[in-house]
């Protein structure tokens, strides 16, 4: 599917927000006491589905290759170890 450039412009914008947004959820201290540890599990895939997609759609030009998800994988464990240090969550690798 070939994309204008407009959308692509459009889809790096809402992948710079996603991120902002995601990246303060995961670094700000609110707590949720009626969050179970499975509804975390299915708020992380679905931030990271929705990043895996607009990093998809960013980036037209190239598959989604090694390097689109070595750089979810990377953004992944520094919001872990960023959070772990600023927050009173603990950080679980699945």
């Amino acid at each position: 599917m070939k994309l204008s450039r407009s959308h692509i412009i459009c889809y790096r914008v809402l992948l710079c927000i996603s991120l902002a947004v995601i990246t303060y959820l995961a670094t700000t201290a609110l707590e949720f006491t009626f969050v179970s540890p499975m509804y975390d599990k299915i708020n992380h895939f679905a931030a990271f589905f929705v990043l895996a997609l607009l990093v998809d759609f960013s980036f037209p030009n190239s598959r989604f290759n090694t390097v689109k998800i070595v750089s979810l994988i990377v953004y992944g464990f520094f919001i872990g170890n960023y959070s772990k240090f600023l927050t009173t969550q603990n950080v679980f690798v699945i």
